[in-house]
């Protein structure tokens, strides 16, 4: 047996402020979108703003819209392109359903709304995956034996001392050359 289809049971929103998003609220059905200064609002509603204290209310098991004092926007009904300005001057709470989104202005302030699917919840048992374990044994075994032939290579090799704090006579025993006795000076009475 096939599993049905995830019913659509969020409405993403947003409050924006130019082209900043301020605040951000998934409303599950029953829950109505509330600007002003109470704790449960998305967002202090902006001084002279035209916005309804409820501009997406909740209606039965989903939302409609309150256009009052809407000054532009775009909103995507059943499909379709609507002005937001146009369905205020209509008159009445607009219905939204599934596949319906829109930006609502309110002058420099502007509310979003789209529908979304809830996340599936995390599965009890995590499964073991194979590839990425191999891949991890793999890393290890050539970064360790890239390691060791390092090791193995130049372990036993000393650093030689700088040619300016070797001494003369180590020099001459390394080469085994013979230190020549000085000459003496050549003056005018010898």
């Amino acid at each position: 047996m096939a599993n049905p289809a995830p019913q659509l049971s969020l409405l993403n929103t947003a409050a924006v402020w130019g082209t900043t998003v301020v605040a951000t609220r998934a409303l599950r059905a029953g829950e109505s979108l509330m600007l002003g200064d109470d704790q449960q609002a998305l967002i202090v509603k902006p001084d002279d703003s035209l916005a309804p204290d409820f501009p997406i209310r909740a209606a039965g098991s989903g939302w409609e819209m309150d256009l009052q004092g809407v000054k532009g926007g775009v909103v995507y009904l059943r499909g379709r392109r609507e002005d937001a300005v146009h369905l205020a001057h209509n008159g009445g709470a607009v219905p939204i359903i599934p596949g319906d989104f829109g930006l609502l202005q309110y002058g420099n302030f502007s509310l979003f709304f789209q529908f979304a699917t809830p996340a599936e919840p995390l599965r009890g048992k995590a499964k073991i995956d194979w590839l990425l374990f191999f891949g991890f044994l793999f890393s290890l075994a050539s970064i360790g034996g890239g390691m060791l032939l390092l090791f193995l290579l130049f372990s036993g090799a000393q650093l030689e001392q700088p040619l300016e704090l070797i001494s003369q006579e180590e020099l001459l025993t390394r080469f085994k050359l013979e230190d020549e006795p000085p000459v003496p000076p050549v003056g005018k009475d010898e």
